[in-house]
């Protein structure tokens, strides 16, 4: 559930991006970005430093927290 989910990224959560499954046109690895919030699909919606904004899906796409941002 979303509420699930937000718990391990509540919204401004920093991640960087390691690769995107069926995303058409995916960001680069080691993109990053900050998460908005998370919604019931589940998908973590977040906008990325080059201004982008997608929504990452646990187990499909891969990413991560980041520590020291």
């Amino acid at each position: 559930t979303s509420r699930e989910l937000s718990i391990p990224y509540p919204a401004g959560t920093r991640i960087v991006l390691f690769g995107m499954k069926n995303e058409p046109h995916p960001l680069p690895r080691g993109s990053r970005g900050t998460v908005k919030h998370v919604c019931d699909d589940p998908m973590v919606h977040v906008t990325f430093d080059n201004g982008r904004y997608l929504g990452l899906i646990p187990d499909v796409d891969q990413f991560a927290k980041l520590k020291d941002e």
